[in-house]
């Protein structure tokens, strides 16, 4: 009877660990990557953390609530990257405290714990459940067919028609080629997160699921020359020098053999072939066709530091050092980088967007939004994990754990590369991915020095229990800022047809004490105070919306145009003249700025001062209203002073 129960009890638990390993694979690499919603204005950034969200709490509360059998639990917590995670996420919090816009960095502080939970629940899975790692590698080669399929069908139909055809935004259109990411580059990174697991499968797999990966790699391969992702490319060389450096010096710990019998000869020509073939139909495209010369320009481009792209980067890393000078310590709090940057450059803004939203390098984002103490817990998660690899390839008696967590260096080390150029800390997918990742090698430390292990015979409540609450605040936090962002969108439509009550109507909604910007770093005041502005001429109500607009984004050029325009509508110059000339100081030459003042001037009668700022604004300009009052207003001085000249 006791043998029943005991047969009863391991069949329950193993159908229990393949179930739950099966969802929560199918959900994090299945559903998330493709996830959208086409009523927000990021179609996948807060959806996708939502449909995190709401999965890692329910995996917490299975971990809790399972009755029938309750697994001893692996002790994570011996992780140093994990510690080093939860120190990260302790001081992105803490960076909340002086920032000057806490809501903004919300989304970074719960993305952060969020990942930490993906962590924690993937250890475990990969602890009760063997099989993990074969779903997961077959689930990723399904997905990377899916991927590299799609943005090759996006390619012919977007872009080989006319490579050079200009799309919305002024970009090429290869941009049109982004699969289920919002850019091209991120759906490059995509793709390049999915190699080691690609080739691991390739390695360990036989038949149908070898040829599958076979292709899905070689498509994506394609896929990431054809999308011209310059730090993707920076990433799979320094990936694979980094993978061949330490695979050399490892070598003798995989003791590798290989004979050259018939058939293994048979396969190596036809490897060869196979190389030789497709760098010559590659040369062939990169010369010979006008998308492939695209591709070769972009390649040039990468050891040219002199390039507008080149340049601009250098000039947004150059002001965020200045940035992180006045607060290395502290930093200037998650989510708060764009906010202030217009302060740190000399590019310049113009009225209807910021400068940028992120600095394009992580490791510069993360130090000068969290300081010295974020940038070194950051770093310090990478240097654990690698430590654990590099212990586990010194004395790991498996070759295929070793290759296994070889395989999941040549990731990392991509990563790291790739994070130097571009943000995949932002992107849901690829944390996702990078966890995973982690997972997979904390898992195999455990499994190489099982020493290491303490178990628990019940899960870790006093972890789990405290983490619920925070999944559900994020949760609800979410939600919100998704109602808040449809609100946005829905509000940008109505303002581009001129219906500024319904623009009020649906900004009151969408402002609230956790949403106070758009995707884009806008300010929702600064909407709702230009609805105030059209509807009644209500200017008392525009200034205090545009006041609070400035306060949670103090350097805004276009929310600092329409405050001074307010003015001015109210006959007080002095201060419309005052905040068009700190809008100089953030946008040297600004032309609306320095028309703004001179006719401010004009009204005064100081006409002096009016035809200084007059003639340091661009005399052509594109804006025809503009224009004809710059001409009409100069024609006006200029009678204006000839005849004082006269009477003197």
């Amino acid at each position: 009877m006791n043998q029943t129960k005991k047969k009863n009890r391991k069949l329950i638990e193993k159908k229990s660990h393949s179930l739950s390993s099966y969802i929560f694979i199918i959900i994090l690499i299945g559903l998330i990557p493709v996830f959208q919603l086409t009523t927000t204005i990021d179609l996948v950034l807060f959806p996708r953390l939502l449909i995190l969200s709401i999965t890692i709490l329910c995996f917490l509360l299975f971990l809790i609530f399972r009755k029938k059998y309750k697994p001893n639990i692996v002790n994570i917590f011996n992780s140093p990257a994990l510690w080093a995670i939860s120190a990260f996420f302790l001081i992105s919090i803490i960076s909340l405290f002086w920032a000057i816009n806490v809501p903004a960095g919300l989304f970074d502080v719960s993305k952060t714990f969020i990942m930490l939970m993906v962590l924690f629940v993937a250890i475990i899975l990969i602890y009760e459940n063997k099989n993990f790692i074969t779903i997961l590698t077959k689930t990723i080669v399904v997905m990377a067919l899916f991927f590299s399929i799609l943005g090759l069908y996006q390619y012919v139909e977007r872009v080989l028609p006319d490579p050079k055809r200009i799309i919305e935004g002024g970009r090429l259109a290869i941009y049109a080629v982004r699969g289920t990411m919002t850019h091209k580059n991120q759906f490059a990174i995509a793709m390049f997160l999915m190699l080691p697991f690609l080739i691991y499968s390739i390695i360990i797999n036989v038949r149908i699921w070898k040829n599958l990966s076979i292709i899905s790699a070689i498509l994506i391969f394609i896929n990431l020359i054809l999308l011209q992702t310059r730090s993707v490319w920076v990433g799979l060389i320094f990936s694979l020098m980094a993978t061949l450096i330490i695979g050399v010096i490892f070598r003798k710990k995989f003791d590798i053999s290989f004979s050259l019998n018939k058939k293994n000869r048979v396969l190596l020509y036809l490897i060869g072939v196979s190389i030789v073939v497709f760098i010559g139909a590659v040369g062939v495209y990169l010369t010979k066709t006008k998308p492939g010369k695209q591709i070769r320009k972009q390649a040039i481009t990468l050891t040219e530091f002199k390039s507008k792209n080149a340049l601009e980067r250098i000039e947004i890393w150059t002001g965020s050092v200045k940035m992180m000078k006045e607060g290395p310590v502290l930093g200037v709090g998650a989510g708060n980088w764009k906010l202030l940057f217009p302060k740190y450059t000399k590019r310049r803004s113009n009225a209807k967007t910021v400068i940028s939203a992120r600095p394009h390098n992580d490791y510069i984002w993360v130090a000068v939004e969290k300081g010295i103490f974020g940038i070194i817990s950051f770093l310090l998660i990478f240097f654990f994990i690698i430590k654990d690899i590099f212990k586990i390839l010194i004395h790991s008696g498996d070759k295929t754990e070793k290759l296994k967590v070889l395989l999941m260096f040549s990731g990392i080390s991509g990563y790291m590369a790739i994070a130097f150029f571009s943000f995949p800390q932002e992107r849901i997918n690829h944390q996702v991915y990078l966890m995973v990742i982690f997972a997979i090698v904390i898992s195999s430390y455990y499994k190489t020095f099982p020493d290491k292990i303490r178990k628990y015979a019940k899960p870790q409540q006093a972890f789990i229990i405290p983490a619920i609450p925070v999944v559900i605040a994020i949760i609800v936090f979410t939600v919100i800022s998704i109602n808040a962002e449809t609100y946005t969108k829905r509000a940008l439509n109505e303002k581009s047809r001129g219906r500024w009550p319904q623009v009020k109507e649906l900004m009151d909604k969408a402002i609230t004490p956790v949403t106070n910007l758009d995707p884009s770093g806008n300010p929702l005041h600064w909407y709702r105070g230009m609805a105030h502005s059209f509807i009644n001429k209500n200017y008392k109500a525009a200034i205090e919306d545009y006041k609070k607009a400035i306060e949670v984004f103090p350097y805004n050029v276009g929310v600092m145009l329409n405050l001074a325009s307010v003015y001015g509508e109210l006959k007080d110059f002095d201060n419309s003249i005052e905040i068009n000339k700190q809008v100089l100081a953030l946008s040297p030459g600004n032309d609306i700025a320095l028309s703004n003042i001179a006719l401010s001037y004009f009204i005064k009668e100081d006409y002096e001062e009016a035809l200084k700022y007059l003639d340091k604004s661009k005399p052509n300009t594109r804006d025809p209203q503009l224009k004809d009052m710059k001409i009409r207003m100069r024609e006006e001085i200029n009678k204006k002073l000839s005849v004082n000249d006269s009477i003197k």
